[in-house]
C-alpha cells in the first residue's frame, strides 16, 4: 500500500513529543517567542527538558533581562549556563552588569544542580563568588572584569567545594593574588589562564606547589619564563595537556625541562616562543605518550621536525 503524505499539514497539527523536537533545534530567543503563540505552544516550550542546557551568549542581557528569564524558565533541571555581558571597552555600556548577588542567590535556590556557568564579557566588580552556585564543577570566567582579590574567599571549604575546571582566558586583569586565593580548590583537573598577561613564575608555583591533580594547564601569553617550567615539571607530573604558547622568555633549557618531568604529557603547544630551537624539541624525544606537538612560528627547522617524527612517529608536529 502507497504511503500518502498530507503536504497541506501544518506544525500545529505535529503531536507534543514531535513538536518538542523540532522545539529543541531552536534559540533561547525563538523558544520564547514560540510559547507566546497558542497556550498550547507555551506548555511546550515550558518543558523542563528543553532548558537542561541554556545558551545566552548570543545576546548581551542586563539585569532585568536575566531576572525575567530566571524567574520565568530555570528550575532544579538546568544543568549549565552560558551568558554574555556587555564588557567592551568600545561600547558605552560597559560597566553595566548582567549579574548580581541577589540574582546569583536566586540562580542557587532555583538550580540547586547547575554544574556548569560561563561568564563572557562579565563585569563582576559588584558581585561576590560566594554566591556562585556551590556545586559547579565548570566555570568559565572569559574575557571579564573582577576585582583584585575576588577569589581570595575560595579559601572557604564551602566556596566552590566541586570546581574541577576552570577558565579564566583574556581576563588580563587576573593577577598573582588571584591565583593564590584559587588554589584552595584543591581538586582542580583543568586550568586556562590564556591571555592573563599579568601572571608571572610566582602564579606557576602556587599552581604547581597547590594543584596536584592538574592534567591541563594553558598559559599562553603569560609573562612566564623556564622558572615556571621548573615548578610545573617538578609537581605537576599529572600533566597530559600544556599550552605555553607566546611565553617570549621560555627557552630551550625550560623545554628540557618539560622533557624529562612531564612523563604523561600528550599536547604540547610552544607556538610563538622566539627562543624554542632544534635543539629544544630534541629534548622531548623521551615523551613516548606525546600526540602532538604545535612549534608554529620558533626557531625549530623542518630537517629538526621530521628528525624528531622518526623519534615519535605517533606524534603530529605543526611547524
Amino acid at each position: 500500500m502507497a504511503l500518502v503524505l498530507n503536504t497541506n499539514a501544518e506544525i500545529s497539527h505535529l503531536p507534543d513529543n514531535i513538536l518538542l523536537e523540532v522545539f529543541y533545534c531552536l534559540t533561547v530567543k525563538d523558544l520564547c517567542c514560540a510559547g507566546r503563540v497558542c497556550r498550547r505552544w507555551r506548555r511546550v516550550a515550558s518543558d523542563r527538558t528543553l532548558w537542561k542546557h541554556v545558551n545566552l551568549t548570543a545576546y548581551e542581557l542586563n539585569l532585568t533581562k536575566m531576572w525575567k528569564i530566571i524567574r520565568n524558565h530555570f528550575s532544579d533541571v538546568l544543568l549549565s549556563l552560558h551568558l554574555k555581558g556587555h564588557l567592551d571597552q568600545g561600547g558605552s555600556r560597559w560597566k553595566k552588569s548582567s549579574l548580581s548577588d541577589a540574582m546569583l542567590k536566586e540562580l542557587r535556590e532555583r538550580c540547586p544542580n547547575i554544574s556548569t556557568l560561563e561568564l563572557v564579557k562579565v563585569n563582576l566588580t559588584n558581585v561576590s563568588v560566594e554566591c556562585l552556585p556551590p556545586r559547579l564543577e565548570r566555570l568559565g570566567v572569559i574575557s571579564s572584569l573582577f576585582p583584585c582579590g575576588w577569589f581570595r574567599p575560595a579559601t572557604d571549604a564551602e566556596v566552590l567545594p566541586s570546581l574541577r575546571q576552570l577558565d579564566l582566558s583574556d581576563s588580563g586583569k587576573t593577577s598573582n593574588s588571584d591565583i593564590s586565593g584559587l588554589c584552595h580548590c584543591r581538586h582542580i583537573t583543568e586550568l586556562k589562564l590564556n591571555g592573563c598577561y599579568r601572571l608571572t613564575d610566582a602564579a606557576a608555583k602556587v599552581i604547581a606547589d597547590s594543584l596536584p591533580d592538574l592534567e591541563t594547564l594553558e598559559m599562553s601569553g603569560t609573562s612566564c619564563t623556564d622558572l615556571a617550567l621548573h615548578h610545573i615539571s617538578r609537581h605537576l607530573t599529572q600533566l597530559t595537556s600544556v599550552n605555553m604558547a607566546a611565553c617570549t622568555a621560555v627557552t630551550d633549557f625550560g623545554i628540557g625541562l618539560i622533557g624529562h618531568g612531564l612523563v604523561r604529557l600528550k599536547y604540547l603547544s610552544l607556538d610563538r616562543c622566539p627562543s624554542v630551537t632544534d635543539a629544544g624539541i630534541e629534548q622531548l624525544t623521551s615523551l613516548k605518550q606525546l600526540q602532538f606537538l604545535d612549534v608554529t612560528a620558533t626557531k625549530v627547522t623542518q630537517s629538526a621536525a621530521d628528525r624528531f617524527k622518526m623519534a615519535l612517529p605517533r606524534c603530529n608536529v605543526a611547524l
